[in-house]
């Protein structure tokens, strides 16, 4: 039943549309099939290829900032695999050991379903209790911008706020939070929340008014992530995760709603009984389970990592798709699906671009930049087509791009600057 996450204030997650299977129900807004390039991808990170003891089923996953990776087995135990792979048993004690969420010192916290508190664990394994009072088989969590922590109680119905002193309030109760599972939050202080008793994602504002931002068809949802906008929620028994947007539609970005271990694009990777999810970066971390959701069950698991399709990735798995052309009908499907514009645009392109220019791909990476200078006539953009074009162009174009910064910006130092030194390198 566990798992937790925290909000993320840092990814590339983006809104975007992949084809989706009916078998469950899941169909969103009919959308044109997307290009094999614009699709999130499902990898096998690691797989303990051993039974964790006294389990047939997993709880929540989180990672921390040194890569360690820590996950629940929802009976005594917090296991960790090292950022080399070693698999280890953490720390022990505990009584139901649900969800966990990392602290920003580094510290976890864990919930205790049977044991109904939650603990703490320090980066040495030490625990120690941290809320007893209140708590009802605590099991998602999540720790806000503000460093509130909040934990959502799976017997009891409700959401309560955990405080520095270990003492809990209720912040929020409601129907569809009964058999409550799993809890995220986004940087404003929203929270959201999933059950095991229903299908529904939930809202909870800080003022702690509840709302249903939607149902999710099929059986009950399992854990939930947030990450740049967007949520993600793992369908235990569809074997699938989904993206949520804020307005309610949805999409599958990893399962075909067949249990298995299958690495790839979208639906045509597999999962099974994807439970704990975990977002950072531009990356998820869910756990599966090998076996059935029973105890007794074969009860090794494996860490499915799904990473988004930036917009580096997208540009260049378009290019090796089909170079150049290819990569313009990706750059004009990032404007329009992506909001890959302005700043944005400008900022990450140049970085795209010399990462072409270097693998030596020089159409494509002065291209790219001359595609958004178009588009995006700044003196920023232009700034930037003049230090790629006097590296790996001709010093014409350079001088070109600089002289458009100037009739733009008459008293822009840095293009006066550059233009100097490209005409006193031609000779004019």
């Amino acid at each position: 039943m566990m798992r937790l996450s925290c909000s993320l204030r840092q990814s590339v997650f983006g809104i975007l549309t992949l084809s989706v299977f009916s078998a469950f129900g899941f169909s969103a807004t009919a959308q044109d099939p997307q290009p094999d390039w614009s699709g999130f991808t499902t990898e096998t990170m690691m797989t303990t290829g051993v039974k964790i003891p006294g389990t047939g089923r997993i709880g929540g996953i989180a990672a921390d900032r040194f890569g360690y990776i820590y996950i629940a087995n929802q009976d005594n135990g917090l296991w960790r695999i090292t950022p080399t792979g070693t698999v280890e048993q953490f720390a022990d004690g505990f009584y139901g050991s649900s969800g966990i969420i990392v602290m920003p010192d580094g510290s976890l916290l864990v919930g205790e379903c049977l044991g109904h508190r939650i603990s703490k664990v320090t980066r040495t394994g030490e625990v120690s209790p941290f809320a007893t009072e209140g708590l009802r088989c605590p099991v998602g969590m999540t720790v806000t911008s503000d460093e509130r922590v909040f934990a959502i109680n799976y017997m009891q119905g409700n959401i309560v706020e955990v405080h520095k002193d270990g003492t809990t309030t209720e912040f929020a109760r409601h129907d569809l939070l009964a058999q409550g599972n799993g809890l995220t939050s986004d940087p404003e202080g929203n929270l959201y929340a999933v059950s095991l008793g229903n299908g529904a994602v939930l809202k909870i504002t800080p003022d702690g008014d509840v709302s249903e931002l939607v149902t999710l068809p099929g059986h009950v949802n399992g854990h939930i992530a947030f990450a740049s906008g967007v949520l993600f929620v793992t369908k235990l028994w569809e074997h699938v995760v989904v993206m949520v947007q804020m307005d309610g539609s949805y999409q599958v970005v990893s399962g075909n709603g067949v249990q298995g271990w299958q690495d790839g694009a979208g639906t045509d990777a597999q999962q099974s009984f994807p439970n704990g999810i975990w977002a950072f970066g531009d990356q998820l971390l869910v756990n599966n389970l090998r076996g059935g959701m029973s105890f007794g069950e074969d009860g090794s698991i494996a860490v499915r990592k799904i990473t988004a399709p930036t917009e580096r990735r997208v540009l260049g798995r378009a290019f090796d798709a089909g170079g150049v052309s290819e990569m313009r009908t990706a750059y004009e499907w990032l404007k329009t699906n992506r909001g890959f514009a302005g700043d944005r645009a400008i900022g990450a392109s140049e970085g795209i671009a010399l990462g072409l220019l270097r693998k030596g791909h020089r159409e494509a990476g002065l291209s790219l930049m001359e595609w958004v200078a178009a588009d995006f006539p700044t003196t920023e953009a232009l700034l930037s087509l003049g230090y790629i074009l006097n590296a790996y162009g001709s010093k014409e174009a350079t001088e070109t791009a600089f002289k458009r910064v100037l009739e733009m910006d008459p008293d822009n130092e840095e293009a006066k600057r550059r233009l100097a030194g490209v005409r006193q390198f031609r000779g004019n």
